[in-house]
């Protein structure tokens, strides 16, 4: 409109320099071109306020991130305070994970001078599948699980999201998702595993001496997993741990002792009471 407007004024000053028309037409024309001007330059001025405002508004964040959530619209106007987005960084995720207080003595925990146990964490993918990502302990937490009376830790898994190029099939870790953790605890060294009913009550163990008189002997407990229980190597070269019930069981009696062999390096006995 306003390149029209000053076509017309071009026209008009040419009419106006062969007195075809009068100078107050070509004033009239000129006046509108000043008008349309004024009104471009206030809608240019609009136009960069606006760009600064947009400018001035986007929403850069620190850190890698995944929106979780977001709850704005595109031209909606926001109070200060207002929540727009939950984020949540990607360049690690922490796993919550609860072990009784008598295993932390095993699991080493990140100081100044060594970084915490490392850690294999397997997410089910379903069919018998799952994800292992690794990991290592990065806290321990001031305060116990308060149902199971457990202590809890930290562990912290880099780059969960990224993806293994010889592997298309990997997922991503999921936030919230149940996981199963393996943490290297160090090796145990002089100790056996027995099997959890080997252990008698009150951590005493049976044992057939070389005379083959039963023997009752208190152990110490380092390890308990599953159905296996490792405790101190108290075991003489020439005895045997007895892994079946006894009636009567007193020290020094004289036992009928029958070897099984389990395997290359498992020796266990048998034991009946000899008449």
């Amino acid at each position: 409109m306003l390149a029209e407007s000053k076509r017309k004024q071009r026209q008009a000053q040419q009419l106006a320099n062969e007195r075809v028309i009068a100078d107050t037409e070509l004033a009239a024309i000129e006046s509108l071109v000043q008008i349309q001007t004024a009104e471009l330059q206030r809608l240019n001025a609009g136009r960069d306020r606006i760009r600064e405002l947009l400018d001035r508004h986007v929403v850069h964040a620190p850190f890698n991130a995944l929106v979780l959530m977001e709850s704005v619209e595109i031209g909606q106007q926001v109070d200060p305070g207002f929540v727009a987005a939950t984020l949540v960084g990607t360049d690690a995720y922490w796993v919550q994970a609860s072990i009784p207080v008598g295993q932390l003595r095993w699991i080493k925990l990140p100081n100044p001078d060594q970084t915490g146990s490392s850690v294999e964490v397997f997410m089910d993918k379903g069919s018998g599948n799952s994800e292992k990502r690794q990991g290592h302990v990065v806290q321990l937490l001031g305060n116990m699980e308060e149902q199971g009376r457990m202590a809890r830790l930290l562990i912290e898994i880099k780059e969960p999201r990224k993806k293994h190029k010889d592997d298309p099939s990997r997922i991503p870790l999921l936030i919230g998702s149940y996981v199963r953790v393996q943490i290297d605890a160090g090796i145990l060294q002089d100790v056996i595993a027995i099997d959890r009913n080997t252990l008698r009550e009150g951590n005493q163990v049976w044992v057939v001496d070389n005379e083959n008189r039963l023997q009752i002997r208190d152990v110490v407990v380092r390890w308990k997993m599953n159905e296996t229980v490792y405790i101190d190597n108290t075991l003489n070269p020439d005895e045997s741990l007895i892994i079946s019930p006894l009636r009567v069981a007193l020290p020094g009696m004289h036992l009928n002792p029958v070897t099984i062999t389990m395997d290359a390096s498992s020796v266990r006995s048998s034991i009946t009471r000899k008449p």
